[in-house]
């Protein structure tokens, strides 16, 4: 294991960057001190982050390339990769599975190989609840990615996943979707399931998940880090926008709930304050019972109504 090392003033390299982990982890991780190189494929978005962020260093590459990601860690020698890259919206991958195939799986095995190779000190992978129990393309492509980063041992690299749901006001989610409607002047809110319920949680709570991971990976070494987050009614976030509501029905490609933990890997779990760690040894602290956006506490529409106006989103 990796002794005499420490988190302050890291060099950190993101794969995928420019997407909504980079923004605004980038700016934090900047004011923590830390070098920041970012890796993403998307050549004008690095261009537009580029003119804001001038210290970073960008790399026009894929995940999908290993010699490219291979290069990018050996000539700069990160001390911890943050693996953010990924296809995410299901309808996408619903539709190009082999593509997300690529991306997701594929790419992070790239990723993997390249920071074991490197003698990368922390490789932190971003997972979703859309792993657990899988039923779309999105949701299969990212638990095989949690096996392939979690099954990897190295005397020099340490491994961790951090999985949470939907981030509020992230692209693609159902906010900045329901907006974009508003702001089309739709009167009528489509919703697949009026039971439909989802996990949250701000920006904010997210990057604080992430630094609670990367400080404990040492002594927690493969484990998946989990907060524990409230969830929503998505029937209520409708309610918020003061909007009527049309059921479309399910698209078969998405659950009425989702599962942040589910009841084999509750077997597996401690909890550190407000944080659960699923371990890869049975620990027989939790019963056999999952952690269920349904069954979570709530946000109820007030609380969601005070969160969408600090977000700006009202």
């Amino acid at each position: 294991m990796v002794t005499g090392k420490t988190e302050q003033r890291m060099k950190i390299l993101i794969t995928g960057g420019t997407g909504t982990f980079g923004k605004y982890f980038i700016p934090r991780f900047l004011e923590q001190g830390h070098t920041l190189i970012v890796f993403s494929r998307d050549e004008f978005k690095q261009y537009e982050m580029r003119k804001e962020y001038p210290q970073v260093i960008f790399i026009v590459g894929d995940v999908r390339d290993y010699e490219r990601i291979d290069d990018a860690i050996k000539n700069h020698k990160p001390d911890l990769v943050i693996h953010a890259a990924a296809l995410k919206q299901i309808d996408t991958c619903e539709l190009n599975p082999e593509e997300a195939i690529k991306t997701n799986v594929l790419g992070a095995e790239n990723v993997v190989k390249a920071c074991i190779k490197n003698e990368v000190w922390k490789v932190l992978a971003i997972s979703t609840d859309k792993a657990v129990q899988p039923i779309n393309v999105m949701g299969m492509t990212k638990a095989l990615q949690e096996k392939i980063f979690l099954n990897n041992q190295s005397p020099s690299t340490i491994f961790g996943i951090v999985r949470y749901g939907n981030i509020i006001g992230s692209r693609g989610s159902v906010i900045p979707y329901y907006h974009s409607l508003i702001q089309k002047n739709q009167e009528v809110l489509p919703i697949t399931d009026i039971a439909m319920t989802r996990f949250v949680l701000t920006l904010e709570e997210a990057f604080e998940l992430v630094t609670f991971a990367i400080k404990n990976m040492d002594r927690l070494n493969n484990c998946i880090f989990v907060k524990e987050c409230l969830s929503l009614n998505i029937l209520d976030i409708i309610l918020v926008f003061g909007k009527p509501h049309r059921v479309i029905g399910n698209r078969g490609a998405e659950k009425v709930d989702e599962v942040l933990i589910h009841e084999e890997e509750m077997l597996r779990t401690v909890k550190k304050g407000s944080y659960y760690v699923i371990t890869q040894d049975y620990q027989n602290i939790f019963s056999a019972k999952s952690f269920n956006s349904n069954t979570a506490k709530k946000l109820n529409v007030s609380k969601i109504k005070a969160i969408l106006k600090k977000e700006g989103w009202l």
